[in-house]
């Protein structure tokens, strides 16, 4: 029933670490923080891309956040319509699905005046993926300054080419 493809080569390490493909590094992610992920499953393949909409009465955007081009894009960016403006950049470029979506609790508290602190739980979803050692800070630090994420998903047919650049 199963085959020598069905397992990892001699000498990869037992558990969650054993998923991770060489030459990446696995991230926790919150499935509600980066839009698509859910649906897919270990092995799956994609790219991450983060939007921030550039604020029209704020003068220009931020050179930091467009990265070493940041000067040519504001001087473009003054020549054009500002109504309607954002800035998208790929952040995880052929990301790989380690688990599927899991739920754990995550613990919290609150305190009243009449009960004390109440300790509870809110359940939380989670996705282990796996990046390029060069990802492992773009991607939360799109995820929190607020900007829209997205995945974006790669082909899973035996024939695709596996070198697309998005």
């Amino acid at each position: 029933v199963f085959t020598k493809d069905d397992f990892y080569p001699k000498g990869t390490r037992e558990g969650l670490v054993a998923g991770i493909p060489p030459n990446k590094m696995m991230l926790l992610v919150e499935a509600n923080k980066v839009k698509g992920l859910n649906g897919l499953r270990p092995g799956d393949r994609f790219d991450i891309v983060r939007t921030i909409p550039v604020n029209p009465k704020g003068g220009e955007p931020s050179r930091n956040a467009a990265g070493p081009y940041g000067d040519q894009i504001s001087f473009a960016m003054k020549l054009s319509n500002w109504d309607k403006q954002a800035e998208v950049r790929v952040v995880v470029r052929d990301g790989v699905m380690v688990t599927p979506v899991k739920t754990r609790d995550r613990p919290t508290s609150s305190q009243s005046l009449t009960r004390g602190a109440v300790a509870r739980t809110v359940p939380i979803q989670e996705i282990y993926i796996a990046v390029a050692p060069e990802e492992t800070a773009p991607l939360p630090e799109a995820m929190s300054v607020g900007a829209d994420v997205s995945a974006v998903f790669r082909s899973g047919h035996a024939t695709a080419p596996a070198d697309i650049v998005a």
